[in-house]
Protein backbone atom coordinates (compact mmCIF):
# COMPACT_ATOMS: atom_id res chain seq x y z
CA UNK A 1 0.00 0.00 0.00
CA UNK A 2 1.53 3.49 -1.13
CA UNK A 3 0.48 6.60 -0.98
CA UNK A 4 1.57 8.99 -3.52
CA UNK A 5 0.79 12.30 -3.78
CA UNK A 6 1.90 13.78 -7.18
CA UNK A 7 -0.98 11.28 -9.79
CA UNK A 8 -4.25 12.71 -8.79
CA UNK A 9 -5.88 14.52 -11.35
CA UNK A 10 -8.43 16.65 -8.55
CA UNK A 11 -7.23 19.63 -6.67
CA UNK A 12 -6.61 19.12 -2.75
CA UNK A 13 -6.60 15.25 -2.92
CA UNK A 14 -3.88 12.32 -2.48
CA UNK A 15 -3.77 9.50 -4.24
CA UNK A 16 -3.77 6.43 -2.54
CA UNK A 17 -2.87 2.99 -4.48
CA UNK A 18 -3.03 -0.61 -3.31
CA UNK A 19 -1.07 -2.59 -5.65
CA UNK A 20 -1.95 -6.02 -3.95
CA UNK A 21 -5.63 -5.47 -3.80
CA UNK A 22 -5.57 -4.08 -7.27
CA UNK A 23 -6.98 -0.64 -6.54
CA UNK A 24 -6.42 3.01 -6.37
CA UNK A 25 -8.57 6.33 -5.18
CA UNK A 26 -7.95 9.67 -3.84
CA UNK A 27 -8.98 10.82 -0.41
CA UNK A 28 -8.85 14.79 0.75
CA UNK A 29 -5.08 15.31 1.60
CA UNK A 30 -6.40 16.81 5.06
CA UNK A 31 -8.13 13.54 5.78
CA UNK A 32 -6.65 10.64 8.40
CA UNK A 33 -5.99 7.16 7.34
CA UNK A 34 -8.31 4.89 9.93
CA UNK A 35 -8.94 1.58 10.60
CA UNK A 36 -12.57 -0.30 10.88
CA UNK A 37 -12.84 -4.09 11.16
CA UNK A 38 -13.42 -5.43 7.38
CA UNK A 39 -11.99 -2.12 5.90
CA UNK A 40 -9.48 -2.24 3.56
CA UNK A 41 -8.90 0.95 3.90
CA UNK A 42 -10.66 3.69 5.67
CA UNK A 43 -9.86 7.84 5.18
CA UNK A 44 -12.37 10.34 8.17
CA UNK A 45 -12.64 14.05 8.16
CA UNK A 46 -10.81 15.24 11.15
CA UNK A 47 -13.30 17.88 11.51
CA UNK A 48 -16.23 15.47 11.17
CA UNK A 49 -15.04 11.92 12.40
CA UNK A 50 -18.40 10.45 10.98
CA UNK A 51 -17.60 11.82 7.48
CA UNK A 52 -15.85 8.29 5.94
CA UNK A 53 -14.97 6.90 2.89
CA UNK A 54 -13.20 3.23 2.81
CA UNK A 55 -12.94 0.12 0.50
CA UNK A 56 -13.54 -3.28 1.59
CA UNK A 57 -12.36 -6.36 -0.90
CA UNK A 58 -13.48 -9.66 -0.67
CA UNK A 59 -13.14 -12.95 -2.79
CA UNK A 60 -15.77 -13.63 -4.89
CA UNK A 61 -16.88 -16.51 -7.37
CA UNK A 62 -17.86 -14.31 -10.13
CA UNK A 63 -15.43 -12.88 -12.55
CA UNK A 64 -18.03 -9.41 -13.44
CA UNK A 65 -20.20 -7.02 -12.34
CA UNK A 66 -22.12 -7.77 -15.14
CA UNK A 67 -22.90 -11.54 -14.23
CA UNK A 68 -24.21 -9.84 -10.57
CA UNK A 69 -26.43 -7.88 -12.78
CA UNK A 70 -27.37 -3.99 -14.24
CA UNK A 71 -27.01 -1.05 -12.11
CA UNK A 72 -30.61 -1.28 -11.31
CA UNK A 73 -30.93 -4.52 -10.16
CA UNK A 74 -27.81 -4.05 -7.74
CA UNK A 75 -29.18 -0.51 -5.77
CA UNK A 76 -32.34 -2.67 -5.68
CA UNK A 77 -30.04 -5.45 -3.50
CA UNK A 78 -28.45 -2.83 -2.04
CA UNK A 79 -31.29 -0.56 -0.48
CA UNK A 80 -33.31 -3.80 -0.12
CA UNK A 81 -30.15 -4.63 2.41
CA UNK A 82 -30.43 -1.89 4.48
CA UNK A 83 -34.54 -1.63 4.82
CA UNK A 84 -33.60 -5.55 6.10
CA UNK A 85 -32.05 -4.13 9.11
CA UNK A 86 -33.95 -3.14 12.51
CA UNK A 87 -32.67 0.04 13.22
CA UNK A 88 -33.79 1.35 9.23
CA UNK A 89 -36.97 3.55 8.97
CA UNK A 90 -36.24 4.44 5.71
CA UNK A 91 -34.18 4.50 2.42
CA UNK A 92 -34.53 6.87 -0.51
CA UNK A 93 -32.66 6.71 -3.45
CA UNK A 94 -30.71 10.06 -4.59
CA UNK A 95 -28.67 9.05 -8.11
CA UNK A 96 -27.14 6.07 -9.67
CA UNK A 97 -24.66 5.23 -11.98
CA UNK A 98 -22.50 3.24 -14.05
CA UNK A 99 -18.87 3.86 -15.32
CA UNK A 100 -15.99 1.70 -16.90
CA UNK A 101 -12.83 2.34 -15.19
CA UNK A 102 -9.61 3.11 -16.94
CA UNK A 103 -8.91 -0.63 -17.42
CA UNK A 104 -12.37 -0.96 -18.92
CA UNK A 105 -13.99 -2.44 -15.55
CA UNK A 106 -17.56 -1.64 -14.52
CA UNK A 107 -18.13 0.22 -12.18
CA UNK A 108 -21.25 1.27 -10.33
CA UNK A 109 -21.81 4.34 -8.19
CA UNK A 110 -25.20 4.36 -6.08
CA UNK A 111 -26.38 7.17 -4.03
CA UNK A 112 -28.51 6.92 -1.34
CA UNK A 113 -30.15 8.20 2.13
CA UNK A 114 -30.63 6.13 4.69
CA UNK A 115 -32.78 7.20 8.20
CA UNK A 116 -31.99 5.19 10.78
CA UNK A 117 -32.98 4.51 14.63
CA UNK A 118 -28.82 6.24 14.71
CA UNK A 119 -30.08 9.01 12.49
CA UNK A 120 -29.61 10.39 8.79
CA UNK A 121 -27.01 9.74 6.52
CA UNK A 122 -26.01 10.18 3.14
CA UNK A 123 -24.20 7.25 1.83
CA UNK A 124 -21.82 6.97 -1.04
CA UNK A 125 -21.40 3.14 -3.02
CA UNK A 126 -19.68 2.10 -5.99
CA UNK A 127 -19.01 -1.33 -6.34
CA UNK A 128 -16.45 -3.33 -9.07
CA UNK A 129 -15.63 -6.94 -9.99
CA UNK A 130 -12.49 -7.86 -11.44
CA UNK A 131 -9.79 -9.99 -10.88
CA UNK A 132 -12.53 -12.40 -8.77
CA UNK A 133 -12.79 -9.87 -6.34
CA UNK A 134 -15.57 -7.75 -5.23
CA UNK A 135 -14.73 -4.47 -5.02
CA UNK A 136 -16.76 -2.09 -2.61
CA UNK A 137 -16.17 1.66 -2.06
CA UNK A 138 -18.26 3.14 0.89
CA UNK A 139 -19.01 7.21 1.69
CA UNK A 140 -20.92 8.26 4.88
CA UNK A 141 -21.69 11.31 5.85
CA UNK A 142 -24.13 12.26 9.08
CA UNK A 143 -26.75 14.55 8.09
CA UNK A 144 -29.26 16.68 11.41
CA UNK A 145 -32.40 15.33 11.78
CA UNK A 146 -34.28 16.85 9.00
CA UNK A 147 -32.03 15.26 6.29
CA UNK A 148 -29.09 16.01 4.27
CA UNK A 149 -29.41 20.21 3.21
CA UNK A 150 -27.83 22.46 0.94
CA UNK A 151 -25.50 23.13 4.36
CA UNK A 152 -23.79 19.75 3.68
CA UNK A 153 -23.60 20.18 -0.03
CA UNK A 154 -19.86 20.62 -0.03
CA UNK A 155 -18.94 17.31 2.33
CA UNK A 156 -21.26 15.57 -0.50
CA UNK A 157 -19.38 17.01 -3.12
CA UNK A 158 -16.58 15.77 -2.01
CA UNK A 159 -17.47 12.22 -0.91
CA UNK A 160 -18.89 12.18 -4.72
CA UNK A 161 -15.24 13.64 -6.02
CA UNK A 162 -13.30 11.09 -3.89
CA UNK A 163 -15.98 8.17 -5.10
CA UNK A 164 -15.93 9.03 -8.69
CA UNK A 165 -11.68 8.79 -8.38
CA UNK A 166 -12.12 4.76 -7.34
CA UNK A 167 -10.35 2.75 -9.99
CA UNK A 168 -9.39 -0.75 -10.24
CA UNK A 169 -6.39 -1.48 -11.58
Amino acid sequence: MQETPGPSQQPGLVEYVNPKQGYRIDRPSSWEQTSKAGADVLFADPAKKSTTIGVTVSPIKIAGLEQFGDVETVRKKLMNTEKQKESTKEVTLVQESSRKGKSGTLIYDIEYELDSTRGRKRILSSVGIAQKKLFIVNGNLKCDASGCTDSDGRDIAVLRQVASTFDII
